[in-house]
Formats: structure tokens, C-alpha cells, sequence
């Protein structure tokens, strides 16, 4: 069963997005850092899936300042 966008608390949706972030950005010991690139990519390919699409534009928009 899907949850509606507004069933799952606001905090938990952006603890997943920086969650996710943070593990694209630094890698784990199985998987090399992702570029910024490829960031951005995966990030509008979730959105409306498994990111929220708000949250998602508000994060690249953050993304896209910093280049």
C-alpha cells in the first residue's frame, strides 16, 4: 500500500532526501560517490516516486546554487 504524500510527515521526507543526498555525495565502502551530475539525474528521475517532487526541486535548486 502506497502512503499519499500528506500521510508521511514532513520530517521524515526530508530526512529521506538528505538521507539519500548525503550517501550519493560521500559513497558507502560498496559504491564509489556519485558526481554532481549524476546527482541531479537520479534525483529527477525519483522525483514523485520515492522523493517528494517539492522537496526534490527545493534540493537541486540548493544543488544548482553551489556550482
Amino acid at each position: 500500500m502506497w502512503l499519499e504524500k500528506n500521510r508521511i510527515p514532513l520530517l521524515a521526507r526530508i530526512v529521506a532526501i538528505a538521507n539519500a543526498y548525503e550517501i550519493m555525495r560521500n559513497g558507502r565502502i560498496y559504491k564509489q560517490p556519485m558526481t554532481q551530475e549524476e546527482i541531479i539525474t537520479e534525483f529527477k528521475r525519483c522525483s514523485g516516486t520515492q522523493f517528494d517532487p517539492d522537496l526534490a526541486d527545493i534540493l537541486l535548486a540548493i544543488v544548482a546554487e553551489e556550482q
